[in-house]
């Protein structure tokens, strides 16, 4: 069953933004919960891309937890050499990451299976500004363009033996890598400028009719205010 664009962008930020601002850790870690069911049951594809950004997400939690409790006065929990850990610095650690997994978790779980067109298109369709929806579409293209350079780039030095040390000639080699990868990049965004042109690109994409949500859509948008309204009063029953 496909479910609008502008649906499933509505839902994840819906979910996402009431996880962002709950106070309760209760309610965090309801809405963490049944993130990650939903996310779970993304494809095998997806779910193997998201489970790689959210540790890159959680990478930067370690922080958090490595500098919050040491930082809040309050009753210490225990001692790391010598410095206290407070029980107010590990709650709000424990609830920052709760948060941060509960809202990625469920924006991931609604766009997931989105293409970048399709999610361009909800955008589209929500009245976002034509010209930060070609932002986007372009941005995209261009970070496809540096992958693809920079992945020849590092063929062209595996194929060289080329293996960084602390030298001068590493020093070099990176200094070059860099330039050409802009060089490179900026060519391929000139041509791709010129081929708009050619095309009377105007800055911004057409703007289609947005066609009437199905039943199917407003059943989803409902479930959403529903889980936003449960995770609410977890966060309220539950402080």
């Amino acid at each position: 069953m496909a479910i609008d664009p502008r649906v499933r962008i509505t839902a994840g930020a819906l979910l996402a933004c009431a996880s962002a601002v709950v106070p309760s850790i209760a309610a965090a870690a309801l809405s963490a919960a049944c993130a990650a069911l939903f996310a779970a049951a993304l494809p095998a594809p997806a779910r193997a891309t998201a489970l790689g950004r959210l540790a890159s997400v959680n990478a930067f939690l370690i922080f958090i937890w490595l500098f919050t409790p040491f930082t809040v006065p309050g009753e210490a929990a225990f001692h790391v050499f010598g410095l206290p850990a407070s029980r107010a610095g590990l709650s709000i650690a424990l609830l920052a990451t709760l948060k941060c997994n509960a809202a990625f978790l469920w924006f991931t779980a609604a766009t997931g299976t989105m293409t970048l067109t399709e999610f361009a298109r909800g955008l589209t369709g929500l009245r976002f500004p034509a010209r930060l929806v070609s932002l986007l579409l372009l941005t995209a293209r261009q970070i496809g363009t540096f992958s693809e350079i920079s992945a020849q780039l590092r063929q062209a030095a595996r194929l060289r033996a080329f293996q960084p040390r602390l030298d001068r000639r590493t020093y070099r080699t990176l200094a070059s890598f860099v330039a050409i990868l802009l060089l490179r990049a900026f060519g391929k965004s000139r041509a791709m400028q010129d081929a708009l042109k050619l095309r009377a690109f105007s800055g911004t994409w057409p703007r289609p009719e947005s066609a009437r949500l199905a039943a199917a859509d407003w059943t989803v948008l409902g479930l959403a205010a529903l889980a936003t309204l449960i995770i609410a009063c977890v966060s309220i029953l539950l402080p």
